[in-house]
């Protein structure tokens, strides 16, 4: 994902989190992991994403899909 902003990133490592992608998490851990290893947290992407989202169901539903994410589906 050559390019892609921090918070498409995040967008990409939650929904793959949520519909079971392990290949395309992974990738998108490693990016993150490599470029801002400080945002491999789940409240940290919390803090990013509400910055520009304001719908808490959501914000909910993409932090629940980043943490199974991060925990290897």
């Amino acid at each position: 994902m050559p390019h892609v902003p921090v918070d498409g990133r995040l967008f990409a490592i939650a929904a793959a989190g949520r519909f079971g992608r392990a290949p395309e998490a992974a990738a998108a851990i490693n990016e993150l992991r490599r470029d801002y290893p400080h945002l491999l947290d789940a409240r940290r992407a919390r803090e990013e994403w509400t910055i520009r989202l304001w719908d808490r169901e959501l914000l909910d539903s993409l932090v629940d899909g980043f943490e199974v994410a991060l925990k290897g589906l």
